[in-house]
């Protein structure tokens, strides 16, 4: 029993050591983007979903932020949360719908 339990803390440091994890991560972080090409409807209804949660709750989320910012600030950051809102939820609908 302690002979696997070093064994599993040997693995875990040679694989920490040996920045075999840092490939594996890249590969995570690439492969969200594979097919993003092709159309997807459930990306956009979960594209849809998400900047429409961002619009309900924006008095909770969006305005403390915004009141300190005049006019071109304000528009600029409130179209970049809706913008990066849908794409983080199309994003994660089309990755639901390839799996």
């Amino acid at each position: 029993m302690i002979d696997d339990i070093w064994d599993g803390i040997c693995d875990g440091f040679s694989y920490l050591f040996s920045f075999e994890w840092a490939s594996d991560f890249w590969e995570s972080i690439t492969g969200v983007f594979e097919n993003l090409g092709e159309f997807s409807i459930l990306g956009l209804v979960f594209g849809i979903i998400s900047a429409g949660f961002i619009f309900l709750v924006r008095n909770y989320m969006l305005n403390p932020f915004l009141i300190h910012m005049e006019g071109f600030g304000k528009m600029f950051w409130m179209i970049a949360t809706y913008a990066a809102c849908f794409i983080v939820g199309y994003i994660m609908g089309k990755h639901f719908e390839d799996t």
